[in-house]
């Protein structure tokens, strides 16, 4: 199935040197999704996987971590805590995705992270999976203040997945961005999430997300030559095939196009041929009914538009109670004794003489 975004959830960045960290995981995760935990820190050593996640990429450079985590979600809690972090300000946020590779989430392991300082930048990444997302992972830290929500650029990503937490007045803050891509073919470098805020110093990672082996949803139909393919629905339209019998006996597929309705009703032909009946679209009704003959042969019964005669009344031709049909009593029939039917006496019918 194709890759979506669940949710995304940015906690603030922690006020004062922290040595915990607390991130709610987003609504609507649901068992089988993937997490992505990131985390950011100031001036500090990146910390390993936290229980429960996996390391997919730990980056550190000058003043400046960044921790990238993940699992396959299985009944989450409402948030998850990391604690033994090296004290100093820390910014959270977790992603959430469907449709992804529940085996192999990681499609391409990370390139080397850009670092930079004020301007946050993007490598190259070469998925390797058709129906791959490509994530735009960044970590800014700023000493801005009274910022209550930094605006991301798009760039050259398909959608900007994150919404900044807000920071903390007249402190160092650590924020965290997500972008994806929906990746075709070749090299792809991200130009973005990036926001012009005013950053101290930055990392961005670029990775990949592997798709489900299930990609598409596959009907089965008979082509216009009778060949066996497979029907892919696409959204916003819908295509109908429908398995037939052309006027040659030969199989087809029937297929509907928008604002019209086709009906295919299998019939015998009067020589007891099946054929197909196709009724035309939104018109007259046409029906076919198999019947048999007083000879026992197949045939087919065409409904007509009913005409404007008035029916004859039902009591004209309703039979009448069983009853009347019975066979009388056998006594009633059967012939009388043998001796009933005596010749006379030949005297009785003797002529006389001329």
């Amino acid at each position: 199935m194709a890759i979506s975004l669940v949710g995304v959830v940015n906690a603030p960045g922690s006020g004062a040197a922290a040595t915990s960290f607390t991130t709610n995981v987003p609504a609507g995760v649901a068992n089988g999704d993937l997490l992505i935990w990131t985390l950011t820190g100031n001036t500090v050593s990146v910390p390993g996987a936290p229980s429960g996640w996996n390391a997919w990429q730990l980056n550190s450079t000058t003043a400046i971590c960044q921790g990238n985590y993940y699992r396959i979600a299985s009944s989450e809690p409402a948030s998850y805590t990391y604690s033994g972090l090296t004290s100093n300000r820390w910014g959270g946020s977790m992603l959430a995705l469907r449709g992804v590779d529940t085996t192999t989430p990681i499609d391409v392991a990370f390139p080397s992270r850009n670092a930079g300082t004020t301007t946050l930048t993007y490598p190259a990444i070469t998925p390797a999976t058709a129906g791959a997302w490509v994530l735009a992972i960044g970590s800014i830290v700023t000493a801005a203040t009274g910022v209550t929500d930094i605006t991301w650029t798009v760039g050259n990503l398909t959608a900007v997945d994150t919404d900044c937490g807000t920071d903390n007045s007249g402190t160092t803050n650590c924020f965290n961005s997500h972008g994806h891509f929906g990746w075709t073919s070749g090299a792809f470098t991200p130009t973005g999430p990036a926001t012009t805020e005013a950053a101290t110093r930055t990392i961005g990672a670029s990775t990949a997300v592997r798709p489900s082996a299930v990609t598409t949803v596959a009907i089965n139909r008979i082509t216009t030559t009778g060949a066996g393919r497979s029907l892919t629905a696409s959204p916003g339209g819908a295509s109908v095939s429908v398995g037939r019998i052309t006027t040659s006996a030969t199989a087809r597929s029937l297929s509907g196009t928008p604002g019209a309705v086709t009906r295919a009703v299998a019939r015998l032909t009067v020589a007891g041929t099946p054929r197909q009946l196709v009724a035309s679209a939104i018109g007259p009704s046409s029906a076919a009914i198999t019947r048999l003959l007083a000879s026992s042969a197949l045939r087919l019964v065409t409904a007509v538009s009913p005409t404007a005669t008035v029916p004859e009344p039902v009591g004209t031709w309703t039979e009448t109670a069983p009853r009347s049909f019975e066979e009388p009593d056998p006594a009633d029939w059967i012939e009388p004794p043998a001796a009933f039917w005596t010749e006379p006496d030949p005297a009785d019918y003797i002529e006389e003489a001329p």
